[in-house]
C-alpha cells in the first residue's frame, strides 16, 4: 500500500480553476493532475497523502470541497493524454467482494488506461480513453454500467483548458 492518494476538488467557481492549476505546477508534492467536467473540477495525485498535501489544495482560492482516495495499488503507469483521443475518470463504489472482478474486467478493455483501487470515498479509480465522449459514454453505459458488484459511479470527462 502507497501514501498516494487522488484528491477529487471541487471549486465554488470554475474560473478559478487556471489558478489552482498554476500552483499545482510549482510543487512537487503533485505527481500529476487534470481539469474535469462533472462532479469534480480537478482531478490529483499526490504524492503523499499528508496534512501538507492537503492543507496546499484546500488552501486555493475558490477551494469549496474535496474527496480523498487513498491509493492502495497504483496501477497508472505513465501516459501522456493526446489531442487524438478524449479521456475520462470513473469513481466507482463497489461491492467488497466484487472489486477484484470489476478491476479485472474493466482493465481487460482495450480503452482502460488503468484501474486502481483506493479507499476511502471510493473504491476504484480508472482511466478510459476513446475518440470522442460519446463513444466513452456509450462504452459506460453498455459495459461498465452493469457489472456486478457496482453500487454507484460517477463519471468525469477530462478537459484541456488550452483547447476551451
Amino acid at each position: 500500500m502507497s501514501n498516494s492518494a487522488y484528491y477529487l476538488v471541487k471549486f465554488d467557481d470554475k474560473l478559478k480553476l487556471p489558478l489552482a492549476i498554476e500552483k499545482l505546477q510549482d510543487e512537487s508534492i503533485f505527481q500529476n493532475y487534470d481539469a474535469v467536467d462533472g462532479h469534480y473540477h480537478l482531478m490529483i495525485k499526490a504524492v503523499d497523502n499528508n496534512d501538507k498535501t492537503l492543507a496546499k489544495v484546500t488552501s486555493f482560492d475558490g477551494f469549496a470541497e474535496i474527496s480523498v482516495c487513498n491509493i492502495e495499488t497504483d496501477n497508472q503507469k505513465e501516459f501522456v493524454l493526446d489531442e487524438t483521443n478524449t479521456y475520462c475518470y470513473l469513481f466507482i463504489e463497489a461491492n467488497a467482494a466484487h472489486r477484484e472482478d470489476i478491476q479485472n474486467k474493466i482493465e481487460s478493455f482495450d480503452n482502460t488506461l488503468f484501474v486502481s483501487p483506493t479507499s476511502g470515498d471510493y473504491d476504484l479509480i480508472a482511466l478510459l480513453k476513446n475518440e470522442t465522449f460519446d463513444k466513452i459514454d456509450r462504452f459506460v453505459k453498455t459495459e461498465i454500467n452493469n457489472l456486478d458488484g457496482i453500487l454507484r459511479f460517477k463519471q468525469d470527462h477530462v478537459i484541456f483548458l488550452d483547447r476551451i
